[in-house]
């Protein structure tokens, strides 16, 4: 079970990248910061604010296991599948911070 130590937002001093999308989290840019422990380790965990958001959305944390980035990714790609027509997916090339983006638009639709 990963434990929460600490959460909260930040503005990148630095170029980060986000570990859910694997795009850039520019310098001056606010994102999430986490402070994790699992099975005794602690790690820290940064992800663009919509990348945290989407998951949230998409109920990605719903059965306590924990998304890392290719989880996300497989939620990401089954929502677009699911929301996408089949011409639309089998043209569909999105992958990281793209696919976010789509996933976004079609949520707000």
């Amino acid at each position: 079970m990963i434990e929460m130590i600490s959460m909260k937002n930040k503005e990148a001093r630095i170029e980060h990248t986000c570990m859910f999308c694997d795009g850039k989290i520019n310098k001056g840019e606010e994102y999430e910061y986490s402070k994790l422990k699992y099975e005794g380790d602690l790690y820290t965990w940064k992800t663009h604010l919509k990348c945290r958001d989407l998951a949230q959305e998409l109920e990605m944390y719903d059965d306590g296991e924990g998304v890392d980035g290719q989880r996300f990714s497989e939620f990401v790609d089954e929502f677009l599948y699911d929301n996408m027509s089949e011409d639309e997916w089998e043209e569909c090339e999105l992958c990281g911070e793209e696919a976010v983006d789509k996933a976004i638009e079609i949520l707000k639709a």
